[in-house]
């Protein structure tokens, strides 16, 4: 465990930190309006930056006022690193694997990069910091209990969607079936069976409902989804664009 720092959200802060040995390092900045991590390689001299991590927008802060205590945890092998907020572990960056994650997935990853994504990968973090806890799950638990993530996980889902118009009437309707691949604070992402596209729903537990067993008809395209595991169903309230 590093040294702690205190931190003023919203005051301009620099701080830096490596390990006992080169090449990697990590940089934080506080430039007033946003918290960043950068992740450098001394080994590439014309640029060191290999990636950066959105950590906190200043505005959105409980309570940007009040002192936060920062520090940066290495692993053994000084090779990946957690910056860890008031004791909840916000990114992380395992540079031997080209791992480079935080707590709100941002900024989008643009090919080529040196993470394939900035989305939190559990599993791939507690297997560098078995020890440490992340944002992620500290937000996922306040949505969803530890039966129902089990549960929800890899299951088979029947989705229906009613989109609402800005007028009260309904607009149109989506149905399909899927598989849940992740569970998650800010989105419930599911592998659609018929496009193979990943498709994102609200953390909602009570619109996760068990599915009684047999066959189910999708109205739109005539499709029988057999033996779903479990079905959501949600209104959808679309915007009135008329004024943009």
């Amino acid at each position: 465990m590093s040294t702690p720092h205190e931190l003023t959200v919203g005051v301009e802060t620099v701080l830096e930190s490596r390990p006992s040995r080169p090449p990697f390092r990590v940089v934080f900045e506080d430039d007033g309006e946003t918290g960043y991590l950068y992740a450098l390689d001394d080994r590439q001299d014309e640029n060191p930056m290999v990636d950066a991590l959105h950590i906190y927008d200043a505005e959105d802060m409980s309570d940007p006022d009040a002192p936060s205590v920062l520090r940066f945890d290495w692993s053994e092998d000084e090779a990946a690193v957690a910056l860890v907020l008031d004791d909840h572990a916000h990114a992380f960056i395992d540079f031997e694997a080209s791992l480079a994650m935080c707590s709100s997935d941002f900024p989008p990853v643009e090919p080529p990069a040196f993470a394939q994504s900035h989305a939190w990968d559990e599993e791939a973090f507690k297997r560098r910091f078995p020890n440490l806890t992340s944002d992620w799950s500290r937000r996922l638990a306040d949505r969803f209990t530890r039966e129902q993530v089990d549960a929800l996980s890899g299951a088979k889902l029947l989705v229906g969607l009613t989109y609402i118009g800005p007028d009260g009437e309904v607009a149109r309707q989506l149905e399909f079936a899927g598989t849940i691949e992740q569970v998650g604070p800010d989105v419930v992402s599911v592998r659609r069976h018929d496009t193979a596209e990943v498709f994102t729903l609200p953390p909602a537990p009570e619109a996760f409902q068990p599915a009684e067993p047999g066959d189910y008809r999708l109205r739109s395209s005539g499709e029988v989804i057999v033996n779903p595991d479990f079905i959501c169903t949600m209104s959808v309230q679309m915007a009135d664009r008329g004024d943009e």
